[in-house]
């Protein structure tokens, strides 16, 4: 289906570009063109994986592209579209997909219809995450824009209103359905939860879901901002077939024979809630930034094997597991643009499993993981440097405390090292 949707929308550019005369009248100056792409070095530390499988090693499995057309019919419409592909390891992998594609009609200022594919509303940077001309480091805080759920927060299908009120407030919300692929980031990192059991994603569903923005606008620099993000009726099939080794029930016994073992999980999530609070300050060529977000993971992991259940318990196989975290994460940040083409920044972020097990102790107890695996505390430098208009080239480094969602962890302090240069146009 994907591959049908990224066909039908690639001939209906090249159909717009060379059939510029249509009732509007438009023309070839009427139709914006844009795009970038980008090239990304990862290396991460004490045997780290981060991010890209093998990351330790140092990887470029780590790019994105994009282009996008845009064009006004009339002064009160808008259509426009992109195709975008990424690689981030697994995840990605430079399949094409059509990111956004929507029609904009403005009935006044304080009201504005959107259809079609959107970008989801979600604090100060989540629209604009994948342009790396706007911001100076290569990695949003994982925080508050984590890598491995870029997907299930990117973008929404169905409907939306926005506007402008009295006081520069403005605010957005959308509804519609949203497409969690079975090898998305979120998935791997449910998965990484029952580690032990080497499942995999096969399906996943989801029923409907909405978000909604409020931000005011000052006359001085500040701006603040409130989100939330709500997705219901999220589930995600799992199986795997192995081998189970001989083992002993009994002390003193012959051990059992292997056995094939098939095992499979359905992940239930009563509902999927997150919420985020923003504030920016900008002056002249200093940018300050903070934001605290809260997302609920409320679920029901069932697991069933072809085992009896005495045996299955046995091999460390649990009936299922059932936890209500509450994923919980803020940031400070600030840039200061030093030259004309240097920009340097900084910023601070701290992700906890579980805003009410800082210690990781449960956490631990619960999937068999070290307490360090429950949070992520991330001291980031960055440095970037604008070598003309259209190029820019970044270096960071990431000094972490702890190893939520890294995987094979050995340590719990570590760093990771980012280069990437970015071509746009």
């Amino acid at each position: 289906m994907k591959r049908y949707l990224t066909t039908f929308f690639t001939v209906a550019v090249a159909a717009a570009l060379i059939i510029p005369g249509s009732v509007a009248g438009m023309t070839l100056d009427d139709i914006n063109i844009h795009g970038f792409i980008s090239q990304g070095y990862l290396d991460s530390t004490e045997d780290m994986e981060f991010l890209v499988e093998d990351s330790y090693k140092g990887t470029f499995e780590f790019n994105e592209m994009a282009m996008n057309v845009s064009a006004s019919p009339s002064d009160d419409l808008t259509v426009g579209m992109q195709l975008y592909a990424y690689d981030m390891g697994s995840i990605g992998n430079d399949e094409v997909i059509v990111d956004w594609a929507f029609g904009d009609y403005s009935l006044t200022n304080w009201l504005g219809l959107r259809f079609g594919i959107m970008k989801i509303p979600y604090g100060l940077y989540n629209e604009t995450r994948k342009i790396d001309m706007v911001r100076a480091s290569i990695l949003l805080p994982s925080s508050v824009y984590p890598e491995w759920f870029r997907e299930a927060f990117a973008r929404i299908k169905g409907a939306g209103v926005y506007g402008v009120l009295p006081g520069n407030f403005s605010y957005q919300a959308v509804y519609g359905n949203i497409d969690i692929a079975a090898d998305s980031g979120l998935a791997d990192g449910l998965e990484s939860l029952g580690e032990s059991l080497a499942l995999e994603t096969s399906k996943t569903e989801t029923d409907y879901a909405f978000a909604g923005k409020l931000e005011w606008d000052s006359p001085f620099g500040l701006k603040l901002a409130g989100s939330f993000y709500k997705v219901h009726g999220f589930n995600l099939q799992m199986g795997n077939t192995s081998f189970l080794p001989p083992m002993t029930l009994v002390p003193g016994t012959a051990p059992l024979p292997g056995m094939p073992v098939n095992i499979s999980g359905e992940f239930q999530f009563d509902e999927l809630k997150s919420f985020v609070v923003s504030a920016e300050y900008v002056y002249d060529r200093l940018t300050l930034a903070a934001e605290y977000s809260e997302l609920d993971l409320d679920f029901l992991f069932n697991i069933t094997t072809n085992l009896d259940p005495a045996v299955a318990a046995a091999a460390g196989i649990p009936p299922g597991i059932q936890d209500t975290p509450t994923l919980q994460g803020y940031y400070g940040s600030i840039a200061y643009r030093v030259l004309d083409q240097l920009e340097l920044g900084t910023y601070y972020s701290v992700l906890y499993y579980d805003k009410y097990d800082h210690g990781g102790r449960d956490f631990a107890a619960n999937y068999g993981k070290q307490k360090e695996d429950g949070w992520l505390k991330d001291l980031c430098i960055s440095a970037r440097l604008d070598i003309t208009t259209n190029w820019c080239a970044k270096i960071e480094a990431h000094f972490m405390d702890g190893m939520f969602l890294a995987t094979n962890a050995s340590a719990d302090d570590w760093a990771l090292y980012a280069a990437k240069v970015t071509y746009s146009f």
